[in-house]
């Protein structure tokens, strides 16, 4: 023991009056849930005002409140004293949830008179208390609950009921504007079954360390040769002595063959002790790995020193257990959250708020895995009995009507016939009956438990909490009050590295969005530019690059109109110089009979023209004349602009409807992804694509207006 905590704390006998459990009951499974000084293992919920005063927990009766336990139960037996005021609106809930109501998620277990159809010891829509009891006065209620079977026991008077709706869940006190008073609260797990049978290692798996791997070369193999045990794993004996698993040359370790999750453990443990100031150690481990040594929660065992402390996580606030005589410990273990009794005293609590992982040592981890009993090493001599487990329901609480999921079924152990065990002298394995076992208490220990709720709060928040920075600020206040809180700092460093991701994720979300907005920007100043250029070389006669940049702006925006009439007029053009140069590349009599066959043809030769016969326009004639017409309901967007303008009260005619293509004499029709159509003889073409024009044909722009095609000879001049 360290010599400060000798200085410090002095001995405190564990049986007391009231708020205690005996040697017996703690044999018994019995653990306190209120150690008569504070409000260690619960959490106040709602308001009014609770005070701790004579070892009495009291409610003074000024609005609502509630205290709930901070561990979850599934089959017990709860038993307390309570006293309340005349006509009190009181009550326990029992097996509950935190979603919802307790009423609604658990059972409601009367404390008061001021529900006449439900008296005092009455449990709501299950069964009925006795009747009335006296005001002011303590009274004892014992509450059963196992499976689907529930009794209720006030003052010696029983009742029975049953009901399935809830299977497991947390505790509560609770009272509204009344006045009442708790003390003795204790509660034995029931419905729990056997790890060990009292007779062999049935159900159990021994563990060991694997050897050193030999070294390489000619040493390694003449190693192998010369000391050819070492190649087998090192394991603890283990046996079965007196009713007891005994553990002894370690290191090893011997862990169950079922795996758990979320349950509630317990354990008589002794460690065997040859030297008065040695303590030798020891360790529970949870939620491990199988088949590996040493991994999971691991539950401290060395008395007078750490008994009972969560390795590397919290340490216990009374250091409890003597060696060479037998202690009970209790671990109730669901989700994050863990609570430890030493001979049903209550010494430990914690909430693991780091994230899940599957190494303990850094993370937490909720996944189930075997219960390990572990011999350290070679001076370990240890014993193990009535090793008890209930597991919890999958689903905490219930609601009416339902069936609750129960907990997984125990492993069958196959109980042999005990064989006679010859009486032994007292040995270093088998030691006489000691006393009593005491507690070892710190004289500052309100201070300490005022802390310790205080942590306890803060800790609940910042798991509640899903804001890195509200996180932060929380571990931060623990820290202030505890600053050697390992969780705290942790969560705090993950907290931190939460908000510099979110940070530096938003910086670049910045920037990523700030690098579109500038491509957006340059591809529209590229293609401005390319239009402006193209159109200037194309006024030039400069075909070429003209054709270069239409490319380029047709790979920046291809449906842009702009781009599409530029493209076509560049491509009509280049077709009528190529025709050009095709004629200029024959002899000069093929050049002078095509010539005067151009002036026959053209002095004969017929224009195309639009006539519109539906519509506002009807009559007015529009000729053909250019290699591309634009056809639309507005004269000019920006650079686009329409050739033909038609007027539409109705709006059926598009903005930029579509384009008439003239190759010499030849008519094409495209329309251009308009929004109710272009018609050909009444026949929808399809947007895009060039459509051959004949004389008489109809045009027909979104049902508004109808334009026919005609050709007439071109007047000489």
């Amino acid at each position: 023991m360290r010599p400060l905590a000798v200085a410090l704390l002095i001995a405190i006998p564990l049986a007391a009056a009231d708020n205690a459990v005996s040697t017996a009951e703690a044999q018994d499974g019995w653990i306190l849930l209120f150690d008569g000084r504070t409000m260690f293992g619960w959490a106040q919920e709602g308001g009014g005002n609770w005070k701790i005063a004579g070892g009495v927990l009291s409610f003074d009766g000024s609005g609502s409140g509630m205290l709930r336990t901070r561990a979850a139960f599934s089959d017990f037996s709860l038993k307390f004293d309570f006293r309340a005021s005349s006509g009190a609106d009181a009550a326990a809930f029992l097996r509950f949830s935190t979603d919802g109501t307790p009423q609604d998620s658990g059972y409601e277990l009367r404390l008061g008179d001021s529900d006449s159809k439900n008296p005092a010891g009455s449990i709501v829509k299950v069964l009925k208390g006795d009747g009335k009891l006296a005001a002011n006065q303590w009274h004892t209620m014992q509450a059963d609950f196992n499976l689907d079977k529930i009794s209720v026991t006030v003052d010696g008077h029983k009742v029975d009921g049953s009901d399935g709706k809830s299977k497991g869940g947390f505790i509560a006190l609770a009272s509204n504007k009344s006045a009442v008073d708790f003390r003795n609260i204790k509660l034995k797990p029931i419905g729990t079954h056997a790890l060990f049978n009292g007779s062999d290692l049935s159900g159990w798996k021994s563990v060991g360390t694997q050897p050193a791997k030999p070294g390489k070369g000619i040493m390694g193999k003449l190693g192998k040769v010369f000391k050819p045990g070492e190649g087998k794993a090192k394991e603890a004996d283990w046996s079965v002595t007196g009713g007891a698993i005994h553990g002894i040359h370690g290191p090893g370790q011997l862990e169950s063959q079922t795996a758990y999750g979320d349950f509630v453990l317990q354990i008589d443990v002794r460690v065997n002790s040859k030297n008065k100031g040695h303590h030798p150690k020891s360790a529970i481990f949870l939620r491990g790995d199988a088949g590996k040594m040493e991994t999971g929660y691991q539950v401290d065992i060395e008395n007078e020193v750490s008994t009972g402390e969560i390795d590397g996580l919290q340490k216990p606030r009374f250091l409890a257990g003597k060696d060479n005589e037998f202690f009970t410990e209790t671990i109730a273990v669901e989700g994050r959250h863990f609570e430890i009794w030493i001979n049903g005293f209550p010494v430990n609590e914690y909430d693991d708020t780091r994230t899940e992982g599957p190494s303990v040592k850094r993370e937490a981890r909720t996944t189930a895995g075997p219960i390990a009993l572990l011999a350290p090493d070679a001076e370990a001599n240890l014993d193990f009995r009535n090793i008890k487990v209930s597991a919890l329901p999958k689903t905490l609480g219930g609601h009416p009507g339902a069936v609750a999921e129960a907990a997984p079924p125990p492993p069958k152990v196959v109980t042999p016939p005990p064989a006679p065990t010859p009486a032994l002298p007292p040995t270093p394995s088998t030691p006489a009956p000691a006393p009593a076992p005491v507690i070892i208490a710190n004289p500052n220990q309100a201070k300490d438990d005022a802390r310790q709720a205080q942590v306890s709060k803060l800790t609940q928040q910042a798991l509640r909490s899903n804001d890195p920075a509200e996180q932060a600020k929380i571990y931060s206040d623990i820290l202030s009050v505890d600053p050697n809180n390992v969780v705290a700092a942790q969560g705090y460093r993950d907290a931190q590295q939460k908000i510099e991701l979110a940070r530096e994720q938003q910086q670049k979300d910045a920037q990523q969005k700030e690098k579109q907005t500038q491509d957006e920007a340059q591809k529209q100043t590229q293609l401005q530019n390319a239009l402006k250029t193209g159109e200037a070389a194309f006024l030039a006669g400069d075909l070429t690059t003209a054709q270069g940049q239409v490319a380029i702006a047709r790979k920046i925006a291809p449906d842009d109109l702009n781009v599409r009439n530029l493209d076509a007029r560049v491509s009509a053009a280049t077709q009528a110089r190529q025709r050009v140069m095709m004629l200029a590349g024959g002899g000069g009599l093929l050049v002078l009979l095509g010539a005067i066959a151009l002036l026959i043809r053209a002095g004969g030769k017929k224009e195309p023209y639009l006539e519109v016969t539906e519509g506002l326009e009807k009559g007015k004639r529009y000729g053909v004349t250019q290699e591309v017409v634009h056809i639309g309901a507005i004269p000019q967007d920006g650079q686009a602009k329409n050739d033909i303008v038609l007027h539409d009260p109705d709006r059926m005619v598009s903005r930029f409807h579509c384009e008439i293509h003239r190759q010499d004499t030849k008519l094409f029709l495209v329309d251009l992804n308009s929004a109710n159509g272009t018609f050909l003889d009444r026949h929808r073409i399809s947007p895009g694509k060039p459509v051959r024009l004949k004389s008489g044909s109809q045009v027909t722009l979104g049902g508004a207006c109808t334009l026919r095609v005609g050709f007439e000879k071109k007047k000489k001049t």
